[in-house]
């Protein structure tokens, strides 16, 4: 992590003694040596508990993935694929959708084709070929 080689340590000791004196030198390394200990035992709390959030993330993924499968219902899926007005099979859309989208049916009743006679236009006389008033 950090490049720090034998002459810097040393340089580090002699500033270190003459700072902080070497009556006083062992006091601060176990006061430096205990704050160590205590960040460190914090990390690793920080870690346990970011490691149950993942845990418990993965733990409500696979509650998902199981509530899923047991609400699986096929005859529903199968529906889907099925016109109700003709009952043909209807493929699957081809960009690979998981479910196809169910076929839409009106619920009113089919409208009736009605063949219209021809009908006389008023303004032509169909006996004579002639538009009335001329």
């Amino acid at each position: 992590m950090f490049d720090v080689g034998w002459s810097e340590l040393l340089v580090i000791g002699v500033v270190a003694v003459v700072v902080v004196g070497p009556k006083d030198l062992p006091k601060v390394l176990r006061a430096s040596a205990q704050m160590l200990r205590k960040a460190r035992s914090l990390a690793d709390e920080l870690k346990a508990g970011v490691n149950d959030l993942i845990e418990e993330a993965e733990i409500d993924e696979v509650k998902k993935s199981i509530h899923h499968v047991s609400n699986f219902d096929p005859r529903k899926r199968l529906e889907a694929y099925i016109d109700p007005t003709t009952g043909a099979y209807v493929p699957p859309s081809p960009e690979g959708e998981d479910v196809a989208e169910p076929v839409k049916t009106e619920t009113a009743e089919p409208q009736k084709t009605v063949t219209a006679e021809p009908q006389e236009s008023a303004a032509a006389d169909p006996e004579n070929g002639k538009r009335s008033g001329e």
